[in-house]
């Protein structure tokens, strides 16, 4: 009987183990992101920024409405940021970008005075599309500038929020007919040396993680392994 009750006993620890093995797993296909995980049509009411990767602060969501807001007052033009973390199998920030605007505006009308931009997190990619009335007063140059130098400089030191404020900084001036303030100066991103690199961070995030989870099913495992032992004795 006491066999019995221990091969019912691993047979449950093993059920525990395996749950937390799959769900460990599929846990970075769950949280990519595709362009249908994302809202079916863009904020209202002056908001411009989803931050589904939550790298931003809220004072830099309300300075960043504040300026978008401004900007689609003064000329029309409507900007839109979007965050995510992970992206779906073969996605791009490009990609994604460029999906994201054809769902939100599906016509060459509603496209014309309307941009995206597209941050993805996890690899360290963003994209910009723009409609035609944005296109005849941003250059392709400045457009790919904006993106390379203005934002994914400072994100990769992991300067979200500078990243974005510079970037929408930038486009916004030009926009709306203001000389072109350029990129950073490479003093500016001097400080990049200070954070931690973007393979170290995402090193340590795994490692917390592991260290969480493995917690967890020692708090799980333990205490029910403990209490059938000595009940079913």
């Amino acid at each position: 009987m006491t066999g019995k009750r221990f091969t019912q006993i691993q047979r449950l620890l093993w059920a525990i183990f395996l749950g937390c093995w799959v769900f460990w797993g599929s846990s970075g296909a769950v949280l990519a992101t595709g362009v249908s995980d994302l809202p079916p049509s863009p904020p209202a009411n002056n908001h411009w920024v989803i931050d589904y990767a939550e790298v931003l602060n809220r004072p830099t969501v309300g300075r960043l409405d504040k300026t978008l807001t401004e900007l689609a007052r003064q000329t029309g033009y409507q900007v839109h940021l979007v965050t995510v973390n992970r992206l779906d199998y073969e996605e791009t920030a490009l990609s994604l970008a460029q999906k994201l605007f054809q769902r939100w505006f599906p016509t060459p009308a509603a496209q014309a005075d309307h941009a995206v931009i597209v941050l993805a997190t996890r690899v360290a990619q963003a994209a910009l599309e723009a409609g035609t009335d944005l296109q005849t007063v941003l250059a392709p140059d400045v457009a790919k500038s904006i993106v390379e130098d203005n934002f994914l400089g400072p994100v990769r030191a992991d300067a979200y929020n500078q990243g974005a404020l510079d970037a929408v900084n930038r486009l916004v001036a030009v926009l709306s007919g203001r000389p072109d303030p350029g990129p950073p100066q490479v003093a500016d991103l001097s400080l990049e040396g200070t954070f931690a690199s973007r393979a170290e961070t995402e090193e340590q995030r795994g490692i917390s993680t592991t260290l969480v989870i493995v917690l967890l099913v020692i708090a799980t495992v333990v205490p029910m392994a403990t209490y059938y032992w000595y009940v079913l004795r």
